[in-house]
Protein backbone atom coordinates (compact mmCIF):
# COMPACT_ATOMS: atom_id res chain seq x y z
CA UNK A 1 0.00 0.00 0.00
CA UNK A 2 1.03 3.58 -1.17
CA UNK A 3 0.81 5.80 2.21
CA UNK A 4 -0.97 8.88 1.34
CA UNK A 5 1.12 11.96 0.76
CA UNK A 6 4.06 9.37 0.43
CA UNK A 7 7.28 10.91 -2.16
CA UNK A 8 7.26 7.95 -4.59
CA UNK A 9 9.53 7.44 -7.82
CA UNK A 10 8.11 5.40 -10.80
CA UNK A 11 10.62 3.51 -13.33
CA UNK A 12 9.06 1.72 -16.38
CA UNK A 13 10.90 0.09 -19.29
CA UNK A 14 10.70 -1.02 -22.20
CA UNK A 15 11.34 -4.89 -22.53
CA UNK A 16 11.11 -5.69 -25.87
CA UNK A 17 8.71 -5.10 -29.15
CA UNK A 18 6.70 -7.81 -31.02
CA UNK A 19 5.54 -6.70 -34.45
CA UNK A 20 2.93 -4.27 -33.67
CA UNK A 21 2.66 -4.80 -29.65
CA UNK A 22 5.47 -3.18 -27.16
CA UNK A 23 6.26 -5.18 -23.87
CA UNK A 24 6.73 -2.92 -20.37
CA UNK A 25 7.52 -3.15 -17.09
CA UNK A 26 7.35 -1.23 -14.45
CA UNK A 27 7.96 -0.65 -10.26
CA UNK A 28 6.91 2.13 -8.02
CA UNK A 29 9.59 2.37 -5.06
CA UNK A 30 8.77 4.24 -1.72
CA UNK A 31 10.75 6.89 -0.59
CA UNK A 32 12.73 4.54 1.87
CA UNK A 33 13.39 2.31 -1.58
CA UNK A 34 10.71 -0.37 -0.75
CA UNK A 35 8.90 -1.66 -4.13
CA UNK A 36 5.14 -0.62 -3.27
CA UNK A 37 3.73 -1.84 -7.13
CA UNK A 38 5.29 -3.72 -9.91
CA UNK A 39 3.68 -4.69 -13.04
CA UNK A 40 4.06 -5.59 -16.93
CA UNK A 41 2.14 -5.47 -19.71
CA UNK A 42 1.96 -5.71 -23.60
CA UNK A 43 0.59 -2.49 -25.38
CA UNK A 44 -0.27 -2.17 -28.69
CA UNK A 45 1.44 0.19 -30.59
CA UNK A 46 -1.02 2.47 -32.77
CA UNK A 47 -0.78 5.48 -35.20
CA UNK A 48 -2.00 8.70 -34.57
CA UNK A 49 -5.30 7.74 -36.80
CA UNK A 50 -6.34 4.84 -35.04
CA UNK A 51 -5.89 6.97 -31.63
CA UNK A 52 -8.44 9.32 -32.99
CA UNK A 53 -10.78 7.10 -33.61
CA UNK A 54 -10.72 5.06 -30.56
CA UNK A 55 -10.82 8.29 -28.64
CA UNK A 56 -13.87 10.29 -30.59
CA UNK A 57 -16.69 9.26 -28.10
CA UNK A 58 -13.92 10.38 -24.93
CA UNK A 59 -13.64 13.94 -25.42
CA UNK A 60 -11.79 14.05 -22.42
CA UNK A 61 -9.62 11.50 -22.57
CA UNK A 62 -8.89 12.62 -26.61
CA UNK A 63 -7.94 15.77 -25.42
CA UNK A 64 -5.08 14.25 -22.67
CA UNK A 65 -3.99 11.51 -25.00
CA UNK A 66 -3.51 13.35 -28.15
CA UNK A 67 -1.06 16.94 -28.23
Amino acid sequence: MIPINENILAQAKKIRILGKFIQIEGKIYLSDGTIAAEGKGMFAILNENSLKEMSKDYPSLSKNWMY
